[in-house]
């Protein structure tokens, strides 16, 4: 999860809604809780951050060779042909990703589906058939309700997965879905969402409320507000974010120099985290980030 917020985190300069942000907002399932949404589109056209992503692929290689994959097997490029992200999260770890995609169709995602499997296993082959408006693919030779995978097309340039992929709950509740509960609907609107990134959510874990945006301009600014449920976990919380910057900056000087300029502040139940992080800070941010905490 960490790797996946410095990711979204080091997303570029957006100027209007995602596609993904775009085709989900008016089919957010019943009780959603949060909602994160990133622009990678204008990421890549500023150099530090095709520099700093660099740099944590390098570092996360894992990450590094499910992209290397992808690029050999499917002719995909994930950074160039994913335009953004935006995940919409439920109660009881449900929720769905859906992804703006720029150069992909239904017709090209089962082919590189296929190759994928092929490489995990020689001769594996893929089956797919239409679910009303899902699409569900499972290895062929096998039962199809072994392992399948299921996705929806919000639109031609945006798909949908499940958190969990293995079943269609979660799909099917976002193709049912409408507008943003109230009190989710109230924090967004007070965002920036053409911001590099933003998020906000109810009632999670200890949080009450958490909202904030990260913006790649340049310099990397951070502006996240959290409401714990009482003042004594809101003092917790101030008190182990600083611990963990004081920590980060004692065994990994690089990243403790890259969020010198990080601030934990609040009050009562709130907490804050402001600051910015330079832009000659970011290629070592991204490098020993998972180091550090």
């Amino acid at each position: 999860m960490r790797s996946l917020a410095l990711v979204v985190a080091l997303a570029g300069a957006a100027h209007a809604d995602t596609k993904s942000w775009t085709a989900l907002k008016a089919h957010v399932p019943p009780g959603a809780i949060g909602i994160l949404s990133g622009d990678l589109a204008n990421a890549a056209k500023q150099p530090v951050f095709g520099k700093a992503f660099s740099a944590f692929v390098g570092a996360q290689k894992e990450i590094g060779a499910v992209l290397q994959m992808a690029k050999q097997k499917c002719g995909f490029d994930p950074l160039l042909q994913i335009s953004d992200a935006t995940l919409i999260m439920g109660a009881h770890d449900h929720g769905v990703v859906a992804f703006g995609v720029v150069g992909m169709d239904e017709a090209q995602l089962g082919k590189c589906l296929g190759a994928l499997a092929a490489s995990d296993k020689p001769g594996n082959t893929l089956t797919s058939k239409k679910v009303g408006p899902l699409t569900k693919y499972w290895e062929n030779g096998k039962p199809e309700d072994k392992d399948p995978l299921y996705v929806t097309w919000l639109a031609k340039d945006v798909v949908a997965i499940g958190i969990d992929a293995g079943h269609p709950d979660d799909l099917t509740a976002v193709l049912k879905g409408g507008a943003l509960p109230a009190e989710l609907a109230a924090m967004v609107g007070k965002l920036d969402t053409s911001a590099s990134a933003w998020g906000a959510g109810v009632k999670l874990d200890k949080m009450a409320k958490a909202w904030g945006t990260v913006n790649l301009k340049g310099a990397l600014a951070i502006d996240i507000h959290v409401t714990m449920g009482t003042a004594a976990q809101g003092k917790e919380m101030r008190d182990d974010a600083t611990s963990a910057l004081a920590r980060a900056n004692k065994n990994v000087p690089t990243v403790g120099k890259a969020l010198k300029d990080v601030r934990i502040g609040g009050a009562g139940s709130d907490v804050t985290i402001k600051g910015t992080v330079p832009e000659d800070q970011l290629v070592p941010l991204a490098t020993d980030f998972d180091h550090a905490f």
